[in-house]
């Protein structure tokens, strides 16, 4: 009578059993802590603090922020702050013990507490030497803290906090030079006073000048040897800085206003040889930096003031363009083929230069200085020369011959990246040649023979209206000192 009863107990028992393995097991169960800092007082930690759950991977927290760490089994977890300042404390354990339970967040919150920072004071001096003293001083930043001085004065920044801490000179000319680091670091003591001297050096510098070449003698039909000139802008101040037995030729001014490059001529007739040359402002300290039995030539300086490009025949081929170190040293050669006169980029990535194309035309060509990205800028037959590049790099004044069917040089201009080209000084009955910008690119100068001798002249780089600056100084390869 109670076996049907039986079976029917064993199916339903069956079937129970067969469901609960279908759906697997539950996911385990996790919560989460929230860590949030909170600190008060004065001279709070600005670079508080560092958080970690369980000695896990350490997360930065700040005053006033929370941070949550998710998806964590239940359980104890150990969650520590550390990295707080000296005069900060912990209110309470920087490290705790907490519980976490399923689908619950534990809330963590640190409070820290900082006390006033022991302070010093930072002493700055400046000792300025030198003939072109700025007037109007530097900026001293101290840990933070800005001040004013004078060339030759001294400043006490007060209330530094103690350690190590920052002083930067600044806002001086780019003619003056800081002796020693800057910025240094000092140690500021708890009621001290810590003393620190800039030396700064302001040499005489052609800042806004214009150097070139004169074989002026003072006397008529008598030319003398070449020498280096400088001239303001508007043509005032005009004077010799060389003298013999240097015969430069080809000055450029260095970025900082305070050397001069240029190249000195030794040998007579086809035996011509050169070598390259650096000088003071003032034509003072003449230094060698590159000669030998060949023709070293055209020197030209980067922006920043640390490579010079020129021309040289020192492999035995013919002359091409090269770079070296603004000592010297480290010379390599950039161009293979027939190259000379070259003028870097305002950004000192580029060269501009003058070579022969595969026709033996005289072509503008410009090169990356790792001597990649040879592009001809002026591919047509006739005889480009001399180029100088804008300062805000759009464009590059050069000489061209026979351009127009003018046999005469005329200044012309052509976009960096190519386009078309532009004559500028339209002159069909005398030369003009080597150009160059001024600092802010308005205008140019040059030299050219349209009052028989050559002398040296300026144009609105926008209305072409020209001005002349010497009269019958037999003068050539102007070039335009930095603002400064």
């Amino acid at each position: 009578m109670n076996r049907p009863m039986t079976l029917a107990l064993v199916f339903v028992a069956s079937i129970g059993y067969g469901c609960g393995d279908d759906g697997g097991t539950d996911p385990p169960r996790t919560g989460s802590v929230q860590v949030t800092l909170a600190m008060a007082g004065t001279d709070l930690d600005p670079d508080c603090c560092q958080v970690t759950v369980d000695g896990g991977l350490e997360r930065t927290i700040q005053d006033g922020e929370s941070t949550t760490y998710a998806n964590l089994g239940t359980g104890s977890y150990v969650v520590a702050l550390s990295d707080v300042a000296s005069n900060c404390e912990v209110q309470g354990e920087s490290s705790r013990t907490v519980q976490v339970a399923a689908d619950a967040t534990t809330d963590v919150t640190f409070g820290v507490v900082c006390s006033a920072l022991p302070t010093g004071s930072i002493q700055v001096t400046t000792v300025t030497t030198g003939q072109e003293i700025p007037p109007d001083g530097y900026l001293v930043v101290a840990a933070e803290s800005f001040a004013s001085i004078g060339v030759n004065a001294t400043v006490t920044v007060e209330n530094v906090p103690m350690g190590d801490r920052s002083v930067v000179l600044s806002d001086f000319p780019l003619h003056c030079s800081v002796s020693g680091e800057n910025p240094r670091t000092v140690t500021v003591t708890d009621g001290g006073t810590v003393e620190t001297t800039f030396e700064i050096e302001c040499p005489f510098h052609l800042g806004g000048y214009i150097a070139f070449i004169s074989y002026f003698s003072g006397v008529p039909g008598d030319p003398g040897n070449p020498s280096i000139f400088i001239m303001t802008a508007d043509g005032d101040d005009l004077h010799p800085i060389t003298g013999a037995p240097l015969e430069p030729q080809h000055p450029d001014i260095s970025p900082n206003g305070t050397r001069i490059l240029f190249h000195h001529v030794r040998g007579s007739g086809d035996d011509d040889l050169s070598d390259i040359y650096v000088m003071n402002a003032d034509g003072t300290g003449a230094t060698t930096l590159a000669a030998g039995e060949w023709e070293d030539a055209e020197p030209a300086w980067s922006p920043d003031g640390t490579q010079i490009a020129f021309h040289s025949d020192r492999d035995g081929g013919p002359s091409t363009v090269w770079i070296m170190d603004a000592d010297g040293s480290d010379v390599r050669k950039l161009i293979d083929f027939p190259s000379w006169t070259p003028a870097w980029s305002p950004d000192g990535t580029r060269i501009v230069f003058a070579g022969r194309d595969d026709d033996g035309e005289a072509d503008l060509f410009i090169v990356n200085v790792d001597g990649s990205g040879l592009v001809n800028l002026t591919p047509d037959a006739v005889g480009d020369n001399a180029p100088a590049w804008s300062p805000d790099g759009l464009w590059i004044a050069f000489t061209s011959s026979e351009r127009d069917g003018n046999l005469y040089a005329d200044i012309y201009v052509v976009g960096a990246n190519g386009g078309p080209i532009t004559n500028l000084t339209n002159n069909p009955n005398t030369h003009d040649y080597h150009p160059d910008w001024s600092p802010d690119g308005t205008r140019i100068v040059f030299s050219s023979y349209r009052e028989g001798i050559p002398d040296i002249y300026v144009m609105d780089s926008q209305s072409g209206n020209v001005t002349r600056l010497t009269v019958d100084f037999d003068a050539g390869f102007p070039d335009w000192g930095p603002l400064n």
